[in-house]
């Protein structure tokens, strides 16, 4: 007889509500949780694919391996396999000292709140600090931004409170990526913006691609790619000329706005509006639009931060809720003052710390750490390199490398030179067929839970907890275990902490020491979280929907009559990146710009070997608008060269007449990893082909541009009709 169990969805930061029906330890369905207080009743296709992957799809694997001389793998006893790791990293170690040791973190951790601390407790217990991450192959721009300009520490006003919502990049419908640097909250995006619409909240949109989220704009902006930071900085030359800002805000948090204004007076409607090929007029009504609300909110998205000038486009887009004001303020009520991470209580800035300009940095010295990570563009090169400090041993939790690292052919070198490499994952990916050893872990309704990671996102007080309601195979190992057993082995000891995300963990205060001994009980490690709280684990475990503690109102104090911190509008760098941006005039010599599209059937590597996508034959097509198919003399489903300065990759065409002309799009981390393996591409295009590792990189964060590549199109005739093969 089957059961149904009330749990979420671990997939991204939605932790959408669900139901789960369970016989004999199978999954026969899921469904949304109607009374769900976040999620409401949503849950996209993907939650359905997490129940497939339970279920044996994606060749899920069930038991660790080992690779053997001729690259084949088998079966490997976890305890031994333990035994034979902990020996090989010893030798490495020995022989290259503690920074031979890398980590990178990717996607499928980060809902974890007991694996990830564990992960980064291990690599700072061996004395390394090298920490990457898939943050600074997408966002670290919003790091960039925080520690060049500082941060209103009491962050943005929930939607209910905004009365213009400034959207670039972000199709927030698709992506689930919204709140805190959107006010939109992470789940039933469509919901929450129809609400706010009908309370009289007026959206802008600046996108390449008329996007689901596009749908609701009252102002849609559809620039070529790549000119976000110049279109910023016309807002922000129109508003200052208008006198749009919040005099008494920017008298008191605010440092450098004459400086801005100097930087940004050449940036008019005029000049943007040619290079971006946009209306002026669209220009001067978002300025008009956004200096005229009571509290406006402006947030960028993954098309904003993996594009041209990502790091300035996200400053100049934060300044723009600088000069209006608009956060929560002295006398607000915050909407979530936090459980898990607390919201501090008073006005008040946290000023810039520009951490990668202290701390370990780079071997050849050029980059620093942020938040405690390096730019994950250098670990090629770290891996590489010979000489003091090459990393010989990496460990890969939760991501893959190889496919979402830009200039694959480098990759792979690096990662195929490794001493050892060991990669924790449910999949056999790209990666992990390069691994000596893979791990792969018990899956999300596989093991209990809690939502500690989401609370600085969640639109109001809420946490819950779930427990397991599948056994886990035999062969899996959860990830903490294996770090721990790892560390066991080589006589170190871990400290369990609160690893709030965006902070360097040895940052991080207090934590507890794990037994060296005995192994760590998730449930005991949970309870140990949710002591540091004013809600306890048992507490949590009688609402199996989730628990809306009543925790004490919270009205934001004014700030403190010596904290003369300020925002840092336009520090000398900014400046000389404002006035490089302004000299940037020429266009490409290509015809198209390849901008990266989100999949609500796939969570950037994730689930793109689901049957349900493997059923739709090509499940990464390139999107043309039909004025470009008719130019190119494209048809429906016609294969083409995508050729970038880089190299080529072969599309499918499919007919969106939401792309604006000149622009086409993929989704990213797609394909065969070795051209040959594919050369039809039916698996869909490799965008990272087209991704140098060496050209067009953002400073600080050497962050490669991933979207909005210059690329152009020539039709392949004479293929066979693939779709029959």
């Amino acid at each position: 007889m089957s059961t149904t169990h009330l749990s979420y969805c671990r997939n991204c930061a939605a932790n959408c509500g669900m139901k789960v029906e369970v016989e004999d330890n199978r999954i026969l369905s899921v469904a949304p949780e109607r009374e769900h207080a976040i999620s409401a009743g949503y849950l996209c296709i993907k939650g359905h694919m997490n129940a497939d992957l339970h279920n044996g799809q994606e060749n899920r694997l069930t038991q660790c391996l080992q690779r053997n001389g001729d690259g084949s793998f088998e079966p490997a006893a976890k305890e031994a396999m333990l035994d034979t790791l902990a020996e090989r990293l010893r030798g490495i170690l020995d022989r290259h000292g503690p920074r031979a040791l890398g980590l990178f973190f990717g996607t499928g951790s980060y809902m974890d709140p007991i694996a990830r601390p564990t992960a980064k407790s291990f690599v700072s217990a061996m004395g390394s600090p090298n920490v990457f991450s898939t943050m600074t192959i997408d966002q670290s721009s919003k790091w960039v931004t925080m520690q060049r300009m500082g941060i209103f520490a009491s962050g943005r006003p929930a939607l209910e409170d905004t009365d213009v919502v400034l959207l670039a990049g972000n199709n927030t419908i698709v992506s689930h990526e919204a709140y805190p640097f959107t006010p939109v909250p992470n789940s039933n995006q469509a919901a929450h913006i129809r609400a706010a619409k009908a309370r009289g909240t007026r959206f802008i949109v600046i996108d390449p691609r008329r996007t689901e989220t596009a749908r609701f704009a009252d102002l849609f902006i559809q620039p070529l790619p790549g000119h976000d930071a110049a279109i910023f900085a016309c807002l922000i030359n129109l508003m200052i000329e208008r006198g749009y800002e919040d005099q008494s805000f920017c008298n008191r948090y605010v440092s450098h706005l004459d400086e801005l204004r100097a930087a940004v007076r050449d940036f008019t409607p005029a000049l943007v509006a040619a290079r971006a090929r946009i209306p002026e007029e669209q220009l001067v009504a978002a300025a008009e639009m956004y200096g005229r609300a009571r509290r406006p909110s402006a947030g960028c998205g993954t098309g904003v931060c993996m594009s041209d000038f990502s790091n300035l486009a996200e400053h100049l887009c934060e300044t723009l809720n600088a000069l209006r004001g608009g956060y929560l303020r002295a006398g607000d009520v915050v909407p979530n003052p936090g459980i898990f991470v607390p919201k501090l209580p008073r006005e008040m800035v946290i000023p810039p710390m520009r951490c990668w300009e202290s701390g370990p940095r780079s071997r050849n010295g050029q980059y620093g750490q942020i938040y405690g990570e390096f730019p994950t563009s250098i670990l090629p090169s770290e891996i590489l390199e010979s000489g003091p400090d090459q990393i010989r041993a990496l460990i890969v939790f939760g991501g893959n490398p190889v496919m979402a690292l830009g200039d694959p052919e480098r990759t792979l070198a690096a990662l195929k030179s490794l001493e050892l490499l060991v990669v924790l994952d449910p999949r056999m990916t790209e990666t992990a067929k390069l691994a000596h050893y893979v791990v792969p872990p018990p899956l999300p309704f596989e093991k209990s839970d809690l939502t500690a990671f989401n609370d600085m996102v969640f639109f109001k007080p809420f946490a819950q907890y779930t427990p397991a309601i599948l056994s886990a195979p035999e062969g899996v190992m959860e990830e903490s275990y294996f770090f721990w057993g790892l560390a066991k082995r080589l006589g170190v000891q871990l400290t369990f902490k609160n690893a709030i995300f965006g902070m360097d963990y040895s940052a991080i205060p207090g934590g507890i020491k794990l037994d060296e001994q005995t192994p760590p009980s998730r449930e005991g490690l949970l309870a140990w979280l949710c002591q540091q709280t004013p809600v306890s684990l048992d507490e949590l475990k009688t609402h199996p929907r989730g628990f809306e503690p009543k925790l004490p109102t919270m009205i934001l104090e004014p700030p403190a009559a010596e904290d003369t911190a300020r925002l840092d509008l336009c520090p000398a760098d900014v400046a000389g990146e404002i006035s490089d941006c302004l000299a940037v005039a020429a266009q490409s010599a290509k015809s198209y710009r390849l901008s990266s599209r989100r999949l609500v059937e796939s969570f950037n590597g994730m689930f793109r070997l689901n049957e349900r996508n493997l059923g739709r034959k090509v499940p990464n097509y390139l999107y043309v608008n039909p004025e470009d198919m008719s130019r190119e003399d494209l048809g429906e489903g016609d294969a083409v060269e995508i050729i970038g300065d880089r190299g080529q990759i072969v599309g499918y065409v499919r007919s969106d007449s939401t792309m604006r002309p000149g622009v086409v799009s993929m989704a990213h981390c797609w394909g065969a990893l070795d051209p040959a393996a594919d050369p039809f591409g039916r698996l869909g295009g490799h965008t990272s082909r087209l991704v140098s590792l060496d050209d067009d990189l953002q400073t600080i964060n050497r962050m490669p541009r991933q979207s909005g590549i210059p690329v152009d199109l020539r039709k392949m005739p004479g293929l066979p009709e693939w779709a029959d093969q």
